[in-house]
């Protein structure tokens, strides 16, 4: 389910649901995922895989050699993707370092190219 929603996974308590799942019952499963690398919890309780993020920085790329700046509503249609996913994913975009948050724009960061996707600290 993770992989599938692409940039707009089900989040951890949605996929409990889904699940039928206890949080207490799945989180040693994501916890093993996140520690070999399957999955990145960029924010809490929202689960992406490397892959995802990796077509997310790829457009974030393209993009910004277009434009110099982009609002969030831009970033968001950009993905493909609701608020929801949208807002955690640029904050952590943040502080990975791929964009850098200027008022309500972001222009693009110095890890946006060349470097993979790193769990949140």
């Amino acid at each position: 389910a993770v992989t599938a929603g692409g940039a707009a996974p089900p989040t951890f308590a949605e996929l409990c649901a889904q699940l039928g799942a206890t949080e207490a019952d799945l989180r040693p499963l994501f916890a093993n995922a996140v520690e070999d690398g399957l999955l990145l919890e960029l924010a809490p309780g929202f689960f992406w895989t490397p892959e995802a993020i990796a077509r997310c920085r790829e457009q974030l790329a393209v993009r910004f050699r277009e434009s110099p700046s982009l609002r969030l509503t831009e970033i968001r249609e950009l993905w493909g993707i609701t608020r929801k996913h949208a807002v955690p994913l640029a904050e952590a975009f943040d502080r990975l370092g791929y964009t850098i948050r200027e008022g309500e724009t972001r222009r693009a960061g110095e890890g946006l190219v060349g470097t993979e996707p790193r769990t949140r600290s």
